[in-house]
């Protein structure tokens, strides 16, 4: 996890030909400055630099915040082994999702109708009729 600073700094200022003695009309600000910090070095990242890194391994994904120097260093220290890797898209790690359109069920709920099955007219279908459905088709 990435360690941020925070400095709120007030800033004092008043409206235009006003002295600051009048209380009335002394305004402040709040100003929230962030310091992204290198996870590995324990450093600061200068503005515009560096780089969040996100890997996976053995079925975790982490998320590191790095200067362009420790990335330098974690993509040396990974290369051999992406090198030998395999690289695979994310839609081939997740698991396909089986959803069936209304035009689907219709032609399922038919047919397990005219085989001799209990299916309701409206809801979900079971599994075990869309496999019967499947293997059928």
């Amino acid at each position: 996890m990435s360690r941020v600073r925070f400095c709120e700094c007030p800033v004092w200022f008043w409206p235009e030909n006003n002295s600051p003695h009048d209380v009335k009309e002394q305004v402040m600000a709040k100003r929230t400055v962030i310091e992204l910090i290198d996870d590995l070095s324990g450093a600061a990242i200068p503005d515009g630099e560096g780089r969040t890194v996100t890997f996976a391994l053995n079925g975790t994904s982490y998320e590191l915040d790095l200067s362009d120097a420790s990335n330098a260093k974690f993509e040396e220290a990974l290369a051999p082994f992406i090198k030998a890797g395999r690289k695979i898209s994310s839609s081939s790690v997740r698991a396909p999702r089986n959803r069936s359109t209304s035009e689907d069920l219709t032609a399922i709920r038919e047919w397990a109708k005219r085989a001799g099955m209990q299916v309701s007219d409206r809801g979900r279908v079971s599994a075990a009729i869309r496999e019967a459905y499947d293997a059928a088709h």
